[in-house]
């Protein structure tokens, strides 16, 4: 003990100066030609070579990177590691790539995760879109909206195929509540796919789209007939045609209405009907006018009636107006007669009258055209022969 104590106490400051230096010398061997450090980065590959009708999509864009290096390099050696992969002369589809590292000197990579990564190549196009007014709000009572003007009407939509494919329509949301004047705007348009829902990551080439809303005040009203417009061919004849109520009630500006002498329905699709009924209809809108629609609609009741044919055989004929002097005789004095109308009206035909005008024959043959007298005008007449041969000679006295 009194040997450390006499030891300690010689030289004291020399024997601190080499304990310091020894330790100094120490941490430079260390940290110049000491032990390797592991360390694990995230590092975010980047991707060469991909032609701009292609776009990459990977589920994550960033590799974990397990590496050691010397004590004294590590902090350098993580600010140059680089992840790439290469994708030239890829077109679209999927792909199973490896990342390249490339990393200093001194460097010894120990772990890549993942070390296979799916990489997709989409290809870019474009499509118009039409863009479709949207309406929020009622206006203020005693306006009608006329027609909404979009500009541009149509939108072009550029990104991933598949994305771009999606989209169904592009929105612009028009608040009119309350208005009662014309409406100017800029309106974002939003893309939609089928389900209605918000597509927002593609590119468009004009966002913002000007909008004017002509809102009319409707304080002058008129009242119209309305007439039905068919579409298609009943089995039976149509009798008759009554809308109920037959008037409609307009309302605008008066130069507009001024011109307007009727309303019409949207087409009533008749096409093989065969039974008279009641239908409801709906109105044809008309620009920039309101149509007061009553409470219970509008219908249609149609009467149809069955068409029938009855046949008349040996008809007689009679000779009008022939010269008091003169005589005609028959060749062949009888004829059919076909007759096709309405059941109702060809069931009360009974008795047909055939006549031949003989005004100015003279004696010898005529070839006379037979007519029918007092036949409804809803009837169709076929009549064979339609002419016969008549002899014309005098008259004895």
């Amino acid at each position: 003990m009194k040997r450390l104590k006499l030891w300690l106490s010689h030289n004291f400051a020399l024997k601190c100066t080499s304990v310091l230096l020894a330790l100094m010398l120490w941490s430079y061997i260390f940290f110049v030609f000491g032990v390797r450090i592991e360390k694990k980065i995230t590092i975010q590959i980047q991707f060469t070579n991909i032609s701009e009708q292609y776009l990459v999509q990977v589920d994550q864009n960033y590799i974990e990177v397990r590496f050691s290096a010397p004590a004294n390099a590590i902090d350098q050696a993580e600010k140059n590691i680089r992840a790439v992969i290469d994708m030239a002369g890829y077109s679209s589809g999927s792909y199973a790539k490896e990342p390249i590292l490339s990393f200093p000197r001194g460097i010894v990579i120990e772990n890549i995760s993942p070390s296979i990564m799916e990489v997709k190549l989409e290809q870019i196009v474009s499509r118009e879109i039409l863009v479709r007014p949207q309406l929020k709000g009622e206006l203020m009572k005693g306006n009608i909206m006329g027609n909404i003007d979009l500009n541009p009407e149509y939108v072009i939509v550029k990104g991933p195929e598949n994305q771009v494919n999606q989209i169904t329509e592009a929105v612009v949301t028009i608040d009119i509540s309350n208005a009662n004047a014309d409406i100017f705007s800029s309106i974002e348009a939003v893309l939609l796919n089928q389900q209605q829902e918000i597509i927002d990551n593609l590119e468009i080439n004009q966002r913002i789209i000007k909008v004017y809303v002509p809102v009319i005040s409707s304080n002058v009203s008129k009242i119209v007939p309305i007439i039905p417009r068919f579409e298609g061919n009943p089995l039976f004849r149509i009798k008759s045609v009554q809308i109920i109520p037959p008037l409609v009630t307009l309302r605008g500006n008066g130069a507009v209405l001024e011109s307007i002498t009727s309303a019409y329905t949207e087409a009533i699709t008749i096409e093989g009907l065969k039974e008279s009924g009641t239908f409801n209809l709906v109105l044809a809108p008309i620009a920039d006018v309101l149509l007061d629609i009553p409470e219970g609609g509008y219908q249609i009741q149609i009467q149809l009636e069955e068409d029938i044919e009855v046949v008349f055989n040996d008809v007689s004929i009679k000779i009008l107006h022939l010269s008091k002097d003169l005589e005609a005789y028959f060749l062949e004095d009888k004829i059919q007669v076909r007759l096709y109308g309405p059941k109702d009206i060809l069931s009360k035909i009974t008795k047909l009258e055939a006549v031949i005008d003989a005004s100015n024959w003279s004696i010898g043959e005529h070839l006379g055209k037979i007519e029918l007298l007092q036949l409804p005008g809803e009837i169709i007449a076929h009549i064979f022969p339609q002419k016969i041969k008549v002899k014309v000679i005098e008259k004895n006295s």
